[in-house]
C-alpha cells in the first residue's frame, strides 16, 4: 500500500485566490526585511562610536525596530492574517525576569509572539542557521537573538558544549538586563500538530535563575504557513498566554517541564478550533532538530 506524502503541496493550494494572497504576504515581507536592513545600516553609520562601548545601546537600537517590523507582518498591513489572543497576561505585567515557553507549529510563530511581546524587545532562543539566511542573518544578529549551533549527531540535534555554552552565557546576559527570553522546548515546528516531548535545557536555566515561567498556547498558524504548502494562506491564529509562575522549591526539571506542558495543552482545549482527533500529547520526541536544547 501506498502511503501518500502529505509535505507534498495540494493541487488545491495553487488557486488563484491562493496565489495572490502569497504573492501579496511575500511581497509585504521582503519590503519590510529590506527596510528594516536599511535602518540598521544608518543606525551602524550614525552611531558607530556608540555601538562599540555600548552592549544596551546596541540591544536597543537593534532590537526594537527589528521587532517593530516582525509585528507590521501581522498587523493592519496583513490583511489576510488575524491574529486573536484569547488569554492576555494580566495588565501592567511586569516580565523580568520572565521565560515564555510555547508550542511551536509554524515558522510564523515567532512573529506572532512577537506580535504581543514586541514592545519588550524579547529575546528569541533559535537555531543558528538562521543567522546565516541572507540579510534575515544579519538582521538577527544584529538584534542578539539567541542562536543554537546544531551538529550532525543525534540525529541532528547534537549541541557542542561550546555551543551549549554560548547560549546560556547569553540569555544569563540577557536576563540579568531584564529582557524576556523566548523558548519553543519542543525542539522544532510538529508536523503532526501534537504537542511533542520537551527539551529541558532551558527549564533547567529557569529552575537555576528563579526565572518566572510564562505558558503560551498556539493554534493555527500551521494552516496559514503551512510546511506542506508552497503557499500561505488566509486565516487566523489564536493565541492565548497562561498565569505566570516559579518553580517551587524543590521542583525537579522534568517536572517543571511536564507541568508547563499540561498548561499548554489545557489553553489548546480551549481554542475555538481545537480538533480532539489532531490536538493531542504526544509521548514522542520530535524526530527532526530545529530549536531548542
Amino acid at each position: 500500500m501506498e502511503i501518500a506524502d502529505t509535505n507534498k503541496p495540494k493541487k488545491s493550494d495553487f488557486s488563484i485566490v491562493g496565489i495572490l494572497v502569497s504573492v501579496y504576504i511575500s511581497i509585504v515581507l521582503v519590503l519590510l526585511i529590506l527596510i528594516a536592513f536599511v535602518f540598521d545600516v544608518i543606525v551602524i553609520i550614525l552611531f558607530f562610536p556608540i555601538l562599540l562601548y555600548s552592549r544596551r545601546f546596541r540591544l536597543a537600537i537593534f532590537g526594537y525596530p527589528l521587532k517593530f517590523f516582525m509585528k507590521l507582518v501581522v498587523s493592519w498591513i496583513n490583511p489576510f492574517w488575524n491574529i486573536k489572543v484569547l488569554k492576555k497576561l494580566k495588565k501592567g505585567y511586569n516580565p523580568s525576569n520572565s521565560i515564555v515557553f510555547s508550542n511551536h507549529l509554524s515558522s510564523l510563530d515567532a512573529w506572532v509572539i512577537n506580535y504581543t511581546w514586541y514592545k519588550y524587545n524579547i529575546k528569541f532562543i533559535c537555531k543558528g542557521s538562521l543567522f546565516k539566511l541572507p540579510i534575515c542573518g544579519q538582521l538577527i544578529a544584529l538584534s542578539d537573538e539567541i542562536p543554537i549551533a546544531f551538529g550532525k549527531g543525534k540525529g541532528g540535534w547534537e549541541v557542542s558544549k561550546e555551543a551549549k555554552e554560548k547560549a546560556m552565557r547569553l540569555a544569563k546576559e540577557f536576563n540579568d538586563l531584564h529582557y524576556p527570553l523566548m523558548v519553543f522546548p519542543e525542539g522544532t515546528r510538529s508536523k503532526t500538530g501534537k504537542l511533542q516531548m520537551f527539551k529541558m535545557g532551558f527549564f533547567k536555566f529557569a529552575i537555576e535563575n528563579n526565572m518566572e515561567i510564562i505558558p503560551c498556547a498556539l493554534h493555527g498558524s500551521d494552516k496559514l504557513w503551512s510546511l506542506s504548502s508552497l503557499l500561505f494562506k488566509r486565516g487566523t491564529v489564536y493565541v492565548s498566554y497562561g498565569e505566570p509562575f516559579r518553580p517551587t522549591p524543590g521542583m525537579t526539571v522534568p517536572e517543571l517541564a511536564e507541568k508547563t506542558r499540561q498548561i499548554i495543552f489545557e489553553m489548546i482545549k480551549e481554542f475555538p478550533d481545537y480538533n480532539p482527533n489532531v490536538d493531542q500529547i504526544s509521548m514522542e520526541y520530535a524526530e527532526a532538530r530545529e530549536q531548542g536544547i
